[in-house]
């Protein structure tokens, strides 16, 4: 079958070919314009088609996102009250007394361990480089060398 269509393919492609070489240049001109018009018809055709399809979807999309979003929120909302609920039930009611130190106590150890962070600050050693006077120390070893005499050629 595959055979079937391949030699019909080609016969009809040769005798196509055969017959446009023979058309005069203006019935080659009516062809190409009619094929023309077909084409841009087709091609209006499927992008209203795609227009249509697209305005669908996107009607679709913002129900579906309406509803779910509602769904949501109400979903949110009944987890907030059960787990308000819930805190209530299992928590004494002097529990914020109670655990007022405590809390205080973590607040105050998250602020030490933000002053013990150690911070490199580059822009502190390049101001003191810059305001160094050629005969202070800077750490730079070819201005130790100049100091001691022991420039090397």
């Amino acid at each position: 079958m595959a055979k079937r269509l391949l030699t019909t393919l080609v016969l009809g492609g040769a005798a196509a070919a055969t017959g446009w070489h023979f058309l005069s240049s203006e019935k080659k001109a009516a062809v190409k314009e009619q094929t023309q018009k077909c084409v841009d018809n087709a091609l209006d055709a499927a992008t209203d088609y795609m227009l249509e399809v697209l305005d669908i979807t996107d009607g679709l999309i913002a129900d579906y996102s309406d509803r779910f979003g509602g769904r949501f929120m109400a979903a949110k909302e009944q987890a907030q009250a059960q787990s308000e609920k819930l805190a209530k039930a299992v928590m004494p009611k002097n529990f914020d007394e109670k655990t007022a130190d405590l809390r205080d106590e973590l607040s105050a150890a998250k602020e030490a361990d933000k002053a013990d962070d150690i911070v490199i600050d580059q822009t502190a050693t390049t101001e003191a480089e810059q305001t160094a006077t050629p005969g202070e120390e800077t750490g730079d070893a070819s201005t130790e060398d100049q100091a001691d005499g022991k420039n090397e050629a």
